[in-house]
């Protein structure tokens, strides 16, 4: 199979590009030739991949995006590709792989809002890849997910495949004691403190402001033996004087940056903390579960149902009480952390937590075949 992958931007730590790295590197070890199109790559390249980035153009984002879907066409002539799975929104591919969440069910406003050029341009882009008439089959995450397109869209079912997460090994191994231990004294965490981890690289969007003030509602002398640590890249300084005047003291903030071997500090965390605003998936969400670790997410994210059937934590909607009061019985109850982190540690071995990969090619396979083109 001749292939052709689009993505916007890669960078080493996003969550979308991540799953696009995997799709990749099994597409090339299943022996098909894989072009990649993007606007601009930061890190390793993929070994066996082809790689060509859009000439730069345009002042804005929008302006980047739209110049970078009309050269799509032409960089597969010249790449010799005959199947295109896009990772964002690319009209007139033949997969998309939805990991952004519906545009239309997400960002719905005021009629004026939707006037504006940038938001114009991206329901314009949906609208071409999920309209009854459009050609392009859409690789889901969630059932949430194709609800919201065909609500807005009436999308044929046929032109759905829901695939699985893609959970590495590493977060499924048992924890290391004596390295757990050592994490942890690094932070200065006491024995008998809790670590409450919050994994993320949009610090507005994936609620670290609700996680200080979540924390900083609790009461003493609970409060003083809870640190929150950060993992993922943002405005550090701006959260850390927003935790000074809250009444965080420095040692129970701890903003580490990204970590390539997150699963380590899954597995040295009591809880982890994801209040995000709004999430496709959320694959933190089932790497916790598979490293044991309970969970209290919103609803809004799209992998929220997996802590719900886990019995591994809590999901709670998107305000800042519910948060607060959530955080406090996991604090309050310690045997309640436990009973959820032996859930969470039973569901991981038996849901279907891998395979994102695989299914992601087979369906390409049949698209190549010419069942959906």
């Amino acid at each position: 199979m001749k292939l052709a992958l689009a993505l916007y931007k890669y960078f080493p730590h996003g969550g979308l590009q991540r799953d696009f790295r995997k799709v990749a590197e099994r597409a090339v070890d299943a022996g098909h030739e894989v072009s990649i199109l993007c606007r601009s790559w930061e890190g390793a390249p993929i070994e066996g991949a082809r790689l060509l980035c859009a000439p730069a153009g345009g002042l804005s984002n929008r302006s980047k995006d739209a110049n970078f879907c009309r050269w799509v066409p032409d960089a597969m002539l010249h790449c010799g590709a005959e199947i295109l799975c896009a990772f964002n929104r690319v009209p007139g591919a033949h997969a998309y792989f939805a990991a952004d969440p519906c545009y239309a069910a997400s960002h719905g406003g005021t009629a004026a809002r939707w006037w504006q050029p940038r938001r114009k341009q991206f329901l314009r882009f949906e609208q071409a890849m999920l309209s009854p008439s459009a050609r392009t089959h859409i690789l889901h995450l969630t059932e949430q997910q194709k609800a919201e397109f065909q609500h807005y869209y009436a999308t044929p079912d046929a032109r759905f495949t829901l695939v699985p997460p893609e959970i590495g090994s590493r977060f499924f191994a048992e924890p290391d004691p004596d390295e757990t231990e050592k994490l942890r004294g690094r932070l200065g965490i006491a024995p008998g403190d809790l670590m409450l981890l919050h994994v993320g690289s949009n610090f507005a969007l994936k609620g670290v402001e609700r996680c200080l003030r979540a924390v900083a509602a609790m009461p003493e002398p609970e409060q003083e033996r809870l640190h929150l640590v950060v993992a993922g890249e943002g405005n550090r300084q701006h959260y850390i004087r927003l935790g000074a005047r809250l009444g965080l003291s420095p040692r129970q903030m701890h903003f580490v940056g990204v970590q390539e071997d997150i699963h380590r500090w899954m597995h040295a965390a009591d809880l982890l903390l994801h209040p995000s605003e709004r999430e496709s998936a959320g694959m933190v969400l089932v790497e916790a579960l598979a490293a044991g670790l309970p969970v209290i997410a919103t609803e809004t994210c799209g992998y929220a149902f997996h802590v719900e059937r886990s019995g591994a934590g809590a999901v709670i909607p998107l305000s800042q009480v519910a948060l607060s009061e959530a955080l406090g019985e996991a604090v309050l109850n310690p045997e309640r952390c436990r009973e959820w982190s032996a859930a969470a540690r039973t569901y991981a071995g038996k849901a279907q937590l891998r395979g994102l990969a695989d299914a992601v090619l087979q369906q390409l396979e049949v698209i190549s075949g010419g069942e959906h083109v």
